[in-house]
């Protein structure tokens, strides 16, 4: 009776949880109403003759597998936690003589991962993939001015291994954002329209002037109109002009005209010499490129975009901006609005570059991320260079050298340059981070990627690399070097080892971070403190100034909020990455932040303390150890019975073993005991070893190459609370004898000999004796471990143990079977091989395990 009651609790609770899975809801995170959007975006064009239609605000979505549609309110911008397929629909409306007069184009500044973008139930586009602004045409026969007009955008936001833009395994990267997480909107543009416009220009050497080009495309959609007395269609007149944004001032002006039928689209390209007052960090002079469509006379479309014009180039000494020798003296910018991750209003936006622009740096890296357009016209507006990158982290060769994902790649590339073609203030794009340079495969991926990349203007174009070997790679502009925790000695060997190869100016720090997780201490001795930090940053800023190469990038100017439960960065539950210079809450008064501001602008130091270093030894593994010595000690002292089983089990396993089989009297309280013993031994050992392993950069990238959240998740959080670690893992541990007894039992079905449970029990839980041996070095095993002495030693020995348990536990199944020990050593080596292999099976199938941790190790 029992034995059922058992199993009808353990099928409810089931059952119960397959309920609640079903109904769970998806998550959305929004910004707070009232909340400030650009209504007018004229950050990325301004015109007399367009209007916005915005759609943001109030959209409805559902499962896109639901049947019945059930529909839920949902803000956009917004971010949604899961990993459902979403359909967002938003309504609209139109009169007759809009859609007489009027062509619509809609805009994405961002969503992630896929679309497919359908207007009035017809699929009308589809987005590939990637969180970069995109716009298109919407077609005007599919538009009603009678009813509603409704936009429905299903997303898919899975990343996976292998096909994505990012990949799943993404080190220390920020929030996915799932979803509609900008704006979108719609311009409403005339019937004749510009449909295109860029501009490109080239630094004329020796002459301090550029050559500016314009590109436009003019669509007639206007099919209402009659043809003039001839027959012919009216000209149209193209104004080109160059606009001083400050004083209104007409640097250069062209016009020409073209004749453009009903239907058509003709392409006008013009180029004329300027001497503009070139933008710097200093002076950031910003025009106006405007083009205006006349016919007979009246203004039909208008087109104004910013623009700037300087020169930047890589030489063999040093980085030239407008022919002066010049440093990059940037900082990383990852979004993050706490909760919301990379939700920011407007306003937050403008205050987080007015931050990186006082504390003195002259660039900003867009790393991991892609940056809101909005970012870059306030990059170009208070004097920062910006830099931008492809999503590209860490990829194994086995990847990016079949041609699906080089030919994936480009085709990202292409239309992520083309979403931020526009903006001036981009002056470095970059391939990539984390690769191995001097592997064949890399390089060669890194060189077509650079050659299938459009430079409308003067542009660095680069490559990050975490480690680099004696190879050049001459379609590089410049070569970045990321360091994370490392010693400053490592950093000036890795520069002198460089500046041979490709020479001072094209080197760079892509990224240097130092993670801060124990917040403030006594003084920089103490590692992972805001003090060591702010020492750190002070070295390289030190051997910046007397080492002048093409300037460095520290890593970031936030704290952030990651995809996973970072363990190098330290167990959070909000997933906080303490690489920042300044915190979420925006703080100026750490040390860090203080120490940099002193330095960039020449003002008095401030002082680092040295302080005393603390002993990080968790007092815990002590305690514990001890108590489980002490219970060793009070069994053997005051239980003979567990005195003599133990020598016994210890000394000659077989007969021991024997007895269990020919049922002799046997202590099911001291095996139970001894259970408990070894489990927390167990434990006290592998807390001890996942409490060195916490800032081992290479422990968390292995354990990211099996792509799931909740494994990093469980991993950080043993790894940094080991008093709740040590109970977790004894009960881990007991489960695992427990289910060793219960394979032991099945497989005695197989054998002639009748083997009771008991049998089993007894039998692997003293298999787990020799572990108690280990007590001693158990206690303090952290502390050798944290001196770095004997360590290879160490690990050796405890595979040794690991062993010598899995053959003690071998020699009392063929024992208490009563069979050849060759069928149970060929049997168990099979279970043992066949369960590994599954595992790594599964997960080389889900995340390509084996690449990533091959490539992580390399």
């Amino acid at each position: 009776m029992a034995v059922k009651r058992s199993i009808v609790l353990i099928v409810s609770f089931l059952l119960f949880i397959t309920s609640q899975a079903a109904n769970a809801q998806v998550i959305f995170k929004e910004l707070a109403s009232g909340e400030e959007t650009n209504k007018n975006y004229n950050f990325f064009e301004e015109s007399s003759s367009r209007k916005i239609i915005n759609l943001n605000g109030n959209w409805s979505v559902y499962f896109s597998d639901d049947q019945a549609k059930k529909k839920s309110k949902v803000s956009v911008p917004s971010f949604f936690e899961g990993e459902d397929e979403l359909v967002f629909e938003k309504s609209f409306e139109l009169n007759q003589k809009q859609l007489s007069a009027s062509n619509f184009e809609i805009y994405f500044l961002g969503l992630s991962y896929s679309a497919d973008i359908a207007i009035n139930n017809s699929l009308i586009y589809r987005h590939s993939g990637g969180d970069f602004p995109f716009s298109f045409l919407l077609p005007k026969d599919l538009l009603r001015y009678d009813k509603k007009n409704v936009v429905s955008v299903k997303i898919t936001s899975n990343l996976d291994s292998e096909n994505t833009i990012p990949v799943k395994q993404r080190f220390l990267t920020p929030t996915q954002m799932r979803g509609i997480f900008r704006d979108v909107y719609i311009r409403v543009v005339p019937n004749i329209f510009i449909s295109s416009f860029q501009s490109e220009y080239k630094y004329l050497s020796g002459q301090n002037r550029f050559k500016y080009s314009a590109n436009v495309k003019i669509e007639n959609k206007n099919f209402k109109t009659q043809t003039d007395s001839i027959g012919k269609t009216s000209l149209f007149e193209i104004n080109y002009s160059i606009i001083s944004e400050s004083d209104k001032s007409v640097l250069a002006s062209a016009s020409s005209t073209v004749q453009i039928p009903k239907g058509k689209e003709k392409a006008s390209a013009l180029s004329f010499d300027i001497s503009p007052n070139v933008w710097s960090p200093e002076f950031p002079n910003i025009y106006l490129a405007r083009v205006q469509v006349y016919q007979d006379g009246n203004l039909i479309d208008e087109v104004i975009k910013r623009i700037s014009f300087y020169n930047i180039t890589s030489g063999k000494d040093s980085l030239f901006l407008n022919g002066k020798s010049f440093q990059l003296k940037g900082v990383t910018y990852i979004p993050s609005n706490e909760t919301l991750g990379a939700i920011l209003p407007f306003s937050k936006m403008e205050e987080e570059l007015k931050i990186i622009k006082e504390i003195g740096f002259n660039s900003v890296r867009f790393a991991y991320n892609t940056p809101h357009p909005y970012m870059l016209a306030l990059c170009e507006q208070y004097g920062l260079l910006a830099f931008v990158e492809l999503p590209l982290n860490s990829i194994p060769e086995s990847i990016i050298e079949t041609q699906n994902y080089l030919t994936r790649s480009k085709n990202y590339l292409n239309h992520f340059s083309q979403a931020f073609a526009d903006y001036s203030a981009i002056a470095g794009f970059g391939l990539g981070t984390g690769y191995n340079s001097g592997k064949g495969a890399t390089d060669i991926f890194i060189k077509e990627l650079a050659r299938g990349l459009k430079r409308p203007k003067p542009l660095l174009v680069y490559a990050s690399f975490s480690s680099i070997n004696d190879t050049e790679i001459p379609e590089l502009d410049l070569y970045g070097f990321e360091f994370l925790n490392n010693s400053f000695s490592k950093f000036e060997d890795s520069f002198n080892s460089v500046i041979d190869l490709v020479g001072k100016g094209k080197y760079f720090v892509s990224e240097a971070g130092y993670i801060a997780n124990l917040g403030s201490s006594s003084g920089y001795t103490n590692d992972f403190t805001l003090e060591a930090q702010a020492y750190y940053f002070n070295q390289l800023l030190n051997f910046s100034d007397e080492n002048y190469y093409a300037g460095y990038f520290l890593h970031t100017m936030f704290d952030y909020r990651s995809q996973y439960h970072s363990i190098i960065s330290g167990y959070d539950k909000e997933k906080i990455i303490k690489l920042g210079i300044l915190g979420e809450n925006r703080n100026l008064n750490r040390i860090t932040y203080k120490v940099i501001q002193a330095k960039l602008n020449n003002l008095e130091k401030v002082t680092i303390p040295l302080g005393v270093k603390k002993d990080d030894s968790p007092m815990i593994f002590i305690i514990f150890g001890l108590v489980l010595a002490l219970l060793v000690g009070f069994l053997v002292n005051t239980g003979r019975k567990f005195r003599e089983d133990s020598s016994r089990a210890l000394l000659r396993p077989y007969n021991f073993y024997a007895d269990i089989r020919d049922l002799r009297i046997m202590s099911g309280i001291h095996t139970t005991i001894l259970t408990l013993l070894v489990s927390a031994v167990m434990a006290l050992i592998t807390s001890s070893v996942l409490y060195y392993f916490r800032t081992e950069i290479i422990f968390e990238k292995i354990l990211l190459a099996f792509g799931g959240e909740s494994i990093m998740k469980g991993m950080s959080f043993l790894t940094w609370q080991p008093i709740y670690a040590l109970g977790i893992l004894t009960i881990l541990f007991i489960v695992l004898i427990l289910v060793l007894t219960v394979i032991v039992k099945l497989g005695s079905l197989f054998v002639m000999n009748r083997v009771f449970t008991s049998n089993a029990y007894f039998a692997v839980s003293w298999s787990f004796l020799p572990i108690v041996l280990t007590i001693p070095a158990a206690i303090v095993l952290y502390r050798i471990l944290h001196a770095d002495l004997v360590n290879i030693y160490l690990f050796i020995l405890l595979i040794f143990f690991g062993l010598w348990v899995i053959y003690r536990i071998i020699k009392g199944i063929y024992v208490i079977y009563d069979v050849r020990p060759s069928t149970v050593y060929l049997y168990s080596l099979l279970i043992i091989f066949g369960f590994v292999g599954a595992i790594v099976f599964y997960f080389q199938q889900t995340s390509l395990m084996v690449e990533y941790i091959l490539h992580f190790i390399k």
